[in-house]
């Protein structure tokens, strides 16, 4: 059985008696930065989605609003700790101004081989149950599952980044401040910028290059303003489906369930899923550093 549908699995045989039974009907949003379309995170959240409201008839029903609308990559965490979203899917990285520790995926080279991923934030590793639980502590928001999306790449137009001296005097694209102080080390000049926003960036020549997750050559149209891509791999990228505490601790009150078991939480291999094919052109030259 998937992880998505373990999961699902779990929340019907919880909600499905209770909340059928009471003919009232849960509805959530939950907010994603990306088309529902995408291969990887988006495709998810629809399967995720289907499968509550087959298993619940229902009773619970999920909103997702994509694309992000009304809520950009910055925003979506705020909107989930804020009430606004009952669920969101963000990057790792937008949870750091609250909790810093979760930048230790960020560090370069640190995490550089898909076992050394696998065994730290897979659904049994012990830095992700750490994590899970300070996310808890910290902020008041339970992660129910972490989707991993690849590493960082480079994106650039008519150079590579085959080396160091490449970045230097070169204003690149990051998300985080832990790529920040790593742009600079290696001389050049970080830029941070939403995701929404990359593409233009590069388009219009506010920045040389890019640091992101190889999903956005199609979900960012990447391929429209660069032409080379660089495989540093120099950290890996993951995002979490997360919710609302204090909403998930109403359902347990209103289900009547002593106990909440979300099982099935996406394990970094079942994540892992192989690109599709597509028919359209994308003249990217593809380097490893």
């Amino acid at each position: 059985m998937s992880a998505v549908r373990s999961l699902a699995v779990a929340i019907g045989c919880l909600l499905s008696l209770s909340c059928v039974a009471n003919a009232q009907q849960v509805k959530l949003k939950a907010a994603l930065q990306v088309p529902v379309t995408e291969l990887f995170f988006g495709q998810s959240l629809a399967q995720f989605k289907k499968e509550v409201e087959e298993r619940t008839r229902r009773a619970v029903t999920i909103e997702i609003f994509d694309n992000g609308k009304p809520y950009n990559d910055t925003q979506i965490v705020g909107a989930v700790t804020s009430g606004a979203m009952e669920l969101g899917v963000a990057g790792f990285n937008q949870f750091a101004g609250k909790l810093p520790a979760i930048e230790i995926l960020d560090q370069p080279f640190l995490f550089n081989f898909d076992a050394l991923v696998n065994a730290a934030f897979g659904a049994d590793g012990e830095p992700r149950a750490l994590l899970d639980k300070a996310l808890l502590d910290v902020m008041g928001v339970r992660v129910l599952w972490w989707q991993p999306v690849g590493n960082q790449v480079f994106f650039s137009k008519g150079r590579d980044v085959a080396s160091p001296q490449q970045i230097k005097d070169k204003s690149i694209r990051v998300f985080s401040d832990s790529m920040a102080k790593f742009v600079k080390l290696c001389g050049g000049k970080p830029a941070l910028i939403s995701s929404a926003a990359m593409h233009d960036a590069l388009r219009d020549g506010k920045i040389d290059m890019a640091m992101a997750g190889f999903s956005v050559v199609m979900s960012r149209d990447l391929w429209r303003v660069s032409d080379t891509i660089t495989r540093t791999a120099h950290s890996p990228l993951e995002f979490l489906l997360f919710m609302n505490e204090k909403n998930w601790q109403a359902w347990r009150r209103r289900t009547g369930q002593s106990s909440w078991r979300w099982r099935g939480r996406l394990s970094s291999r079942s994540g892992r899923r192989p690109l599709k094919t597509t028919s359209r052109p994308m003249p990217l030259h593809v380097r490893r550093a």
